[in-house]
Order: C-alpha cells, then sequence, then structure tokens
C-alpha cells in the first residue's frame, strides 16, 4: 500500500512540475511551487528529486530512452545518445537515408512526448548536454568527410558548434510550431527531412579548393 502511495505522490509531483515549467519556465520555476501543487512540503520533495535539474531530467527521460532508442536502432549502434562517438564510419549516402528515416520518427516522438520535447527544448541543464553531444557529431562527420581538415580542430570546432545550433533551432521550431502550422506527422516528417537534406549539402563541397582560394 505504501508502496501505491508512494507512486501516486510520484506522479502528483510530476504532473505539477510539468505544468509548472510549461507555465513559468526553467528559469522561473519553483520546487517550492511544485511541491505545493503536490500537496507537500518542499523538504519532502528534495527527498525525491534533490534538485530542479534532477527533477527536469526524470521528466524527460522517457522521451530521450525513445530518441537514443530510435538513433541506436538506425545506427545499428554506432552512435548512441548517451556516449560521445569518436568515429562514425559511414558515408554521405549512409548518413542521408539514416537521417531520412530519423526525420519521420522525430515527429512521432513529439506527438507522444509533447510536454516532455517541449521543457527538452528549454533552457536547462539537458538541452546543454544534448547540445553537447550534437556538437561532437556534427564535428566528427566534418572530421570524416572533410579529412585533409582534421588537424584543424579550433576551425572545426567553431564549425561544428555553428552548425550544431543551426540544425538544433530549426528542429525545435519545426517541432513546437507543428499545432500551429496544422502539420500531420507526414507533412512534419517531410520539413524535416528536407531541412537535413539541406545542411548535408552543405558539406557537399570541395573543402580542399576553397581552403586553397580563402588562404591565397
Amino acid at each position: 500500500m505504501a508502496q501505491v502511495l508512494k507512486e501516486e505522490l510520484r506522479n502528483r509531483i510530476l504532473t505539477s512540475a510539468k505544468k509548472e515549467l510549461l507555465e513559468k519556465g526553467v528559469r522561473d520555476a519553483s520546487m517550492r511551487s511544485i511541491a505545493f501543487h503536490s500537496g507537500m512540503t518542499v523538504g519532502n520533495l528534495y527527498r525525491y528529486f534533490k534538485s530542479k535539474d534532477e527533477l527536469i531530467m526524470f521528466i524527460v527521460s522517457p522521451a530521450l530512452e525513445r530518441l537514443n532508442d530510435m538513433i541506436q536502432n538506425k545506427t545499428h549502434d554506432r552512435l548512441s545518445l548517451f556516449h560521445q562517438a569518436s568515429s562514425l564510419g559511414l558515408s554521405k549516402q549512409e548518413m542521408t537515408l539514416i537521417l531520412d528515416s530519423l526525420a519521420d520518427d522525430l515527429s512521432l516522438l513529439y506527438q507522444d512526448f509533447k510536454d516532455e520535447m517541449r521543457i527538452l527544448f528549454m533552457d536547462s541543464e539537458v538541452q546543454t548536454q544534448i547540445s553537447a553531444w550534437f556538437t561532437q557529431l556534427v564535428g566528427t562527420m566534418i572530421s570524416e568527410i572533410f579529412n585533409d581538415f582534421k588537424d584543424q580542430v579550433y576551425e572545426i570546432q567553431l564549425f561544428s558548434r555553428m552548425l550544431a545550433v543551426s540544425i538544433f533551432s530549426g528542429l525545435q521550431e519545426c517541432l513546437l510550431r507543428l499545432e500551429e502550422l496544422n502539420f500531420d506527422e507526414k507533412k512534419a516528417g517531410f520539413m524535416i527531412r528536407l531541412y537535413l537534406r539541406l545542411y548535408l549539402s552543405m558539406l557537399d563541397f570541395d573543402m580542399n579548393r576553397y581552403l586553397q582560394e580563402v588562404q591565397a
């Protein structure tokens, strides 16, 4: 019986936390307010979650785990959301096929975890971790595609960050506006595929020739 009550209390915490975060954002969301609307003291809330960041991570974990399963499945375990990849071993054609397939699943993921994804996109520690993973992934892609450019460490880091931030922002904008634009999952998947292919096309040029031109 005690375990049932504990589970019910945890569910009340999550319901209150989602409402608080979605209405006020990460910065202004209050653990005290979450505790009040959960029918408990703030001290008792901290017995369940040590910090707001830990609570946010718990909320978005189901969406992250589903996303990780999608990534691992489509890359045959070459990539994982929870580990940095030192190499990909994927051609641009293979990457295009993976991203095309992933685009459709991303729109479905958002439909299944709307609140969790909206919270994930907020300015939180979780978003910082995802952005860092994505930046490193883009950097690995650039190093492998432009082999002669791989020794330009700082340039790759900056270029990777620029691409990762813009790609992440575009995906966020597309997913958050699904209802507003009256997009169904199929149309959303098409828009995401188009967007990702655009960025892949940016990597399809003669880097060596360009470097020679700008350094001449």
